[in-house]
């Protein structure tokens, strides 16, 4: 059976092209789309896509403003703006997030902000390389006081010879590298901090759990360290856990319930 052409391919000598085919590769056309506005497509980059697709490459640039216009029109909840268009954070990919509000017909969200270099007159770099750690920990768990900031450091720091410093000096340092106290003398972590996807599954495992160090162990593999790893250094020195008994553990900064049977 010959398929009807539509009225924009009437002209175009493929009145018999594969209606299936079409359908099938507009979510080629869809992926063009998504390309930066104002960014000039070649006839190669269109030919391309249109040759994926088997249709007409007129029929891929049809589809490619179809969905620009589209993205102009889309009722948009309030909550998916705000997160199209807020700051990117060094672990996201900006030119994605840029493509997807520019499809969207929003605002371009700024690039990420470059990370304060602390002067070496302010902080030795060894409280400036203490200041970073403290603020991962800042951002994967939540506020915590200078004092158990402290004990972090030092227990990752353990097993290397590092000079001691002082709370005074790490305030310091936290200060500048753009963390916050509360009046509570809570630390909030800066702006743009990433975290490790290790210490992302460490929070959601271990949050709120009392453990055992076979427990703790466990958590530490599945994260992605090795099991030599895991069961070494990491195990007494990774900053996220705290002892707080024989063969008891929790993660840091988030105390579990007295009575809480060990995992």
């Amino acid at each position: 059976m010959v398929a009807q052409a539509s009225p924009t391919d009437s002209n175009d000598g493929m009145a018999n092209e594969d209606p299936t085919a079409t359908v099938t590769g507009h979510a080629d056309h869809m992926r063009e789309a998504q390309k930066p506005q104002g960014v000039r497509r070649t006839g190669e980059t269109v030919t391309v896509e249109a040759g994926l697709a088997r249709v007409t490459t007129r029929t891929a640039s049809l589809h490619v403003k179809a969905a620009h216009a589209a993205g102009t029109t889309l009722p948009l909840n309030p909550a998916v703006i705000v997160e199209a268009t807020r700051r990117s954070t060094p672990a996201e990919d900006h030119l994605a997030r840029v493509r997807t509000a520019r499809t969207l017909a929003l605002p371009d969200p700024q690039a990420p902000g470059k990370a304060p270099v602390l002067s070496r007159d302010l902080v030795s770099s060894n409280v400036a390389a203490a200041a970073w750690s403290a603020a991962r920990v800042l951002t994967a768990v939540g506020p915590l006081d200078t004092e158990t900031l402290l004990e972090a450091i030092d227990r990752s720091r353990r097993f290397r010879h590092r000079t001691p410093f002082t709370a005074t000096e790490l305030s310091t340092a936290l200060t500048a590298a753009g963390a916050t106290a509360g009046p509570d003398g809570q630390w909030c972590a800066p702006p743009d901090v990433p975290v490790p996807n290790r210490d992302r599954v460490i929070v959601e495992r271990a949050v709120g759990r009392d453990l055992t160090r076979a427990g703790m162990i466990e958590i530490l593999i599945s994260a992605g360290y090795t099991h030599s790893s895991a069961t070494g250094r990491m195990s007494s020195s990774h900053p996220l856990f705290e002892r707080i008994g024989p063969d008891r553990y929790r993660l840091i900064g988030t105390p579990a319930e007295p009575d809480a049977p060990s995992a």
